[in-house]
């Protein structure tokens, strides 16, 4: 076996085992943009159903849903979270601390979770 045997293993051995090492040590970093990210969206389409609520004197009902808000002109398009899933809307809320409820079910895209698979809403409790 000469060089280039050697050049070969340090290919098919050494730089996927880098990748793979410097992604585990980015990996929560990522992880914690999209989660952020997600929490700026929620936040930000909040803000246009306020805006709607103060034009309109009303929330968009459950039923309604976000789809009114777009189409009446106060968004351009549905919120979706930083996993391409859409946020979940209530009106009433269920919960005290918010009129109405803007959520993500988190990265698994299941209810509940810890952690990254938390859901993240406009809820302060």
């Amino acid at each position: 076996m000469g060089r280039g045997a050697t050049v070969l293993t340090i290919l098919l051995v050494g730089v996927p085992f880098a990748g793979a090492l410097v992604y585990s040590l980015y990996e929560p970093l990522i992880v914690y943009k999209l989660t952020d990210s997600t929490r700026v969206r929620v936040e930000m389409f909040s803000a246009q159903i306020e805006l709607y609520r103060q034009e309109k004197r009303r929330y968009p009902s459950t039923e309604e849903g976000l789809a009114k808000v777009v189409a009446e002109g106060y968004a351009r398009e549905l919120p979706e979270d930083a996993w391409h899933n859409k946020l979940h809307y209530r009106y009433p809320s269920n919960r005290k601390s918010v009129p109405f409820e803007l959520w993500s079910l988190g990265a698994d895209g299941k209810p509940g979770g810890i952690g990254d698979n938390a859901d993240i809403g406009n809820w302060r409790e």
